[in-house]
């Protein structure tokens, strides 16, 4: 391994030691307490994200604090959108004007337990920083509630981490609740591999 590849892997580890999972039940109840309020007023777009939208997100990323610019691989970003569309992901955008302001992450996780009721996982919410507190995240979020519900989820969780107080402030002010710790892979882990 190169030492930028254990550089990014070393920085990656630093930032999400600590995250901490933050879940909302997706129950009547649950929605009638939560705070599904409607974004503001921009004419935003949502729409699922496709390979030649990669150098525009991975540009969000880098302007966003969550990648350098080194970090941007183009080949590596393909592959990465593929394995997440090959586990049943979804990388959503919001647009206003052809401007990307926003992303996240959807999945939706089959389980044994509940009858084979799924959740559903929401990573990489970025919204650009000259966009934030107008609504976006608000409707991203609320689009992702929505999947979720429509396709029999009983919660959404996602994580985050605990430097991200502002992060933090917006989940909460959405209703969402501070579920745990979610342990981290320590560095230097084995990889392990089946058979």
């Amino acid at each position: 391994m190169n030492k930028r590849s254990q550089t990014a892997i070393d920085k990656a580890i630093n930032t999400a030691r600590g995250a901490m999972k933050v879940m909302r039940a997706l129950s009547p109840q649950a929605a009638a307490r939560g705070r599904d309020g409607p974004a503001d007023s921009r004419s935003l777009q949502l729409r699922q994200a496709g390979e030649f939208d990669l150098p525009r997100l991975l540009q969000l990323l880098i302007d966003a604090g969550v990648d350098q610019a080194d970090e941007g691989d183009p080949a590596a970003a393909i592959e990465s959108l593929r394995r997440i569309h090959g586990a049943g992901g979804e990388v959503w955008l919001a647009e206003e004007d052809g401007r990307l302001l926003g992303s996240l992450t959807f999945y939706l996780l089959p389980l044994l337990a509940h009858r084979g009721t799924p959740i559903a996982l929401v990573e990489e919410v970025v919204i650009h920083p000259a966009a934030r507190r107008h609504g976006i995240g608000r409707a991203l979020m609320n689009h992702a509630t929505a999947r979720a519900r429509a396709r029999g989820a009983s919660k959404l969780a996602l994580s985050s981490g605990h430097a991200r107080s502002g992060a933090q402030s917006f989940f909460d002010h959405l209703g969402y609740a501070r579920h745990g710790n979610s342990p981290l892979l320590p560095p230097g882990t084995p990889e392990h591999s089946a058979g």
